[in-house]
């Protein structure tokens, strides 16, 4: 993951340093100075993306809907914030907007930045899903 690719309010893990010496990742919203921390040690930062699930999606307040074809293949696993739509493809995601396809999503920071691209609006985990 490139420091490149995110933006404040992006959800990522950060490896913790724990008293015992081990690591534990956790849950982090990224700041403008995790940004900065990312750009200065590049590869090497202790941060990874989140994988995009059914969970976050449902975090997200996304809901799932009845399956539907398009064309000769069946859309299984659909979801749907407003007029966003997102469906199960392969190890990833591909989203829908106005009935058209679009790219492949992978972890939960492409959908946030997505949904702000198309929005203006920033997708966070809503309150009674905590």
């Amino acid at each position: 993951m490139k420091a490149t690719e995110l933006r404040i309010g992006n959800y990522i893990l950060i490896s913790i340093l724990q008293r015992d010496g081990s690591f534990k990742n956790e849950l982090f919203s990224v700041n403008a100075t995790t940004i900065r921390d990312a750009e200065h040690y590049g590869n090497e930062w202790n941060a990874e993306p989140i994988p995009l699930t059914e969970e976050w999606l449902l975090k997200f307040g996304f809901e799932l809907y009845e399956g539907e074809m398009i064309g000769e293949t069946s859309m299984n696993d659909n979801w749907t914030l407003g007029l966003f739509k997102i469906n199960a493809w392969g190890n990833g995601w591909l989203f829908y907007w106005d009935d058209k396809w679009d790219n492949r999503i992978q972890y939960v920071h492409q959908l946030q930045n997505l949904y702000f691209a198309l929005t203006n609006e920033e997708l966070t985990i809503k309150q009674d899903n905590d």
